[in-house]
């Protein structure tokens, strides 16, 4: 059985988390990815790494910055311009990733993707590398926050460019080189770093969904989007919503079905406090 986890946090005005994890090991020998999720007071901040280059690399990569990740940002501390530190944290786990690669022969192409989420005072701030996901789900729509580093990424600017055609684009999508990616920890060149600048405001009944490409190779959007819709009243008793889109994941018996993560982070409304 995949480990699950639930907690469920208050929030400021009358908001409240419902937040569960899962994960599968899928058909790989090790687990590489880490998720991990924490609240300080107000404040909750979420990660979710996958690692890559090799099986002790890629797991000691992810370890890595994740614990880093949620270490920093808690004892260092956010400021207003929480997009700020999310960008100066992921360069700096940068560089701990690259130094990392140089201590044994074994761990030189050590590498990780980073999805992390940082939620205070009902504003919401992401940052990736890689092609881990963000989500945010809203009134029944899934929206993909994040933006993935690839090779297809790459290839889909160029065509509306109109560097390239559409059919040579089509053509390469289906090549698995489109997969590979162009920005990652652990890269020795200034990676690429997606963020939103600009506070999303959270809501009651939103849910924001955190995962690795296990996920998203296994289910397309609009499956995914399904489960989250399905409520808890149509899962077994005691499913939690993470658990759910794994075992969503499973269920399509897929080819080489990867390490899987998903952190779901449900905001509901809570009881307010009586003063």
């Amino acid at each position: 059985m995949d480990p699950i986890n639930r907690r469920n946090r208050k929030m400021e005005k009358g908001l409240k988390f419902v937040v569960s994890t899962a994960t599968s090991i899928g058909n790989r020998e090790e687990q590489q990815d880490k998720a991990r999720v924490v609240q300080k007071e107000s404040q909750m901040i979420a990660v979710l790494c996958d690692g890559m280059g090799g099986s002790k690399g890629g797991g000691q990569a992810s370890k890595i910055a994740s614990r880093c990740f949620i270490y920093d940002l808690i004892n260092i501390g956010l400021n207003e311009t929480v997009a700020e530190n999310l960008r100066t944290e992921v360069e700096n786990l940068n560089e701990k990733i690259v130094h990392l690669q140089m201590e044994k022969d074994e761990l030189k192409t050590a590498g990780t993707t980073l999805v992390g989420v940082v939620i205070q005072q009902n504003k919401m701030w992401y940052v990736s590398v890689g092609d881990s996901r963000v989500y945010l789900y809203r009134k029944e729509k899934l929206m993909q926050l994040s933006t993935d580093h690839n090779v297809n990424e790459q290839l889909k600017k160029y065509c509306i460019e109109g560097s390239i055609s559409k059919s040579d684009y089509e053509s390469f999508c289906q090549d698995k080189r489109a997969e590979a990616l162009t920005s990652y920890l652990g890269l020795a060149k200034k990676n690429e770093i997606d963020q939103n600048n600009i506070a999303i405001e959270i809501k009651a009944n939103d849910k924001i969904i955190m995962c690795s490409d296990g996920l998203y190779k296994a289910l397309p959007t609009n499956k995914i989007q399904e489960l989250i819709t399905l409520g808890k009243k149509e899962s077994p008793k005691g499913e939690t919503l993470a658990q759910r889109l794994i075992s969503g994941a499973i269920q399509k018996q897929i080819r080489n079905f990867d390490n899987t993560t998903v952190i779901a982070i449900e905001i509901e409304k809570g009881k307010e406090e009586v003063k």
